[in-house]
Parts: structure tokens; C-alpha cells; sequence
């Protein structure tokens, strides 16, 4: 039986308040969609695999296109923080996911689009690893995802492919820790700024 999508899931099993607002897709082709989930089961198409909803479609076809697809989330209220994460690593390369929280979805795009380039250039990944080059003003740190609720609560279409490929279990999944511009300091370092750590969850340990 082909995994039920995440839109469908969503309407069985609410979701938290970031899941149930407006979701803004973002493809390497830098096409832009918005995604309802509470009215996101309104249109279907039958695909290899099983019945997908027009959002998810999009998603494949990028994936096909150009080896994977950025989604980004937002809150309109701004109580919680932005992030964007990546659809398609896991086929494409056989890699983990990532995910990116806090910084101007743009930045973030650009940041796994830069992940995407390295890795299919045949760079080896580690936990705690520095990444250079993401972004021009600081470094960044991979940490692997331990968090019990990553997939449910942030990363769900990650996930939904996942299982779509015949996969138990999860995806794997990085988060890219940024640190402070000012003093270079990163969540985990004494004297980090409150606003550093409270734009990027704590997904790792």
C-alpha cells in the first residue's frame, strides 16, 4: 500500500500550529508555490507509487529535474522561527537531509543548494563537521538530527518520500548551525546570544 501523503495525514492526526498555516514551497528551478494543508487533498493525480496531491506531484518533478526540492515553512506571527529543509538528498545521493532554521529563506536555499553541489561532488560527511562557503559572512556546523519529533513536527515531506521509496524508519537528517554574526559564537558556546539559540531549535545533543 502506497504511503498516505502528509496532507491526508495531516487532516487525520492535527498537526502543531506551524504544520496547519500556509507552507512555501521553493524549487532548484526558484518556482514559488503555496501549500494549504487543510485543503491541500482537494486535487489528486495517479503517479507510480500511489495517489499524490498536486503539491506533492510538483515535488517529484523537481526532484527528477534537478535532484531535489527545498521546502521552506514560515509563521505569520513570527512566534516561531522560519526554517527550510530539503526533499530528494536521500534519493538523488544517497545522503541525509537537511535542514536550515532562522535566516531569510533565500539564504537558506542557497545554503542547501550549496550542500547539494558539495556532496554530489563527492564530499564525505560527518557529524560536527565545518561547512565553509555557505554563507559568505560565517562558517557553518552539520549536527545530526536526534530529535524524536524532527519528522512530525519540521521535516514531514522528507519524510513522505521516504516512505514513498519503500523505506522503514526515517531519513536521515542534518541540521546546519549557523553562529552569531557579531561575536561568531554558536548555540552551544558560553555567552552565545539568546536571539542565535532561539532562532535554531535543538534538534541534535
Amino acid at each position: 500500500m502506497a504511503p498516505a501523503s502528509p496532507a491526508a495525514r495531516a487532516g487525520a492526526h492535527p498537526l502543531p500550529r506551524m504544520h496547519e498555516l500556509p507552507v512555501m514551497l521553493k524549487s532548484p528551478s526558484s518556482e514559488e508555490i503555496r501549500l494549504d494543508r487543510r485543503r491541500g487533498t482537494a486535487r489528486h493525480s495517479p503517479m507510480a507509487g500511489g495517489i499524490v496531491i498536486e503539491e506533492e506531484k510538483r515535488i517529484l518533478g523537481s526532484i527528477e529535474a534537478h535532484g531535489w526540492y527545498a521546502v521552506h515553512r514560515y509563521d505569520p506571527e513570527l512566534v516561531e522561527p522560519n526554517y527550510t529543509y530539503s526533499v530528494g538528498f536521500s534519493q538523488t545521493l544517497d545522503a541525509p537531509e537537511f535542514i536550515v532554521f532562522g535566516l531569510h529563506r533565500d539564504v537558506m536555499y542557497d545554503m542547501l543548494a550549496g550542500v547539494y553541489d558539495k556532496i554530489k561532488a563527492g564530499r564525505k560527511l560527518e557529524d560536527n563537521q565545518v561547512w565553509k562557503g555557505l554563507h559568505e559572512d560565517f562558517d557553518c556546523v552539520a549536527r545530526k538530527v536526534s530529535h524524536e519529533d524532527a519528522f512530525e513536527k519540521y521535516a514531514v515531506l522528507a519524510d513522505w518520500l521516504w516512505a514513498r521509496n519503500g523505506h522503514g524508519g526515517h531519513p536521515a537528517l542534518v541540521q546546519i548551525v549557523w553562529p552569531g554574526l557579531l561575536d561568531g559564537l554558536y548555540p552551544w558556546d558560553a555567552g552565545c546570544r539568546d536571539t542565535v539559540k532561539e532562532a535554531q531549535p535543538k534538534l541534535w545533543r
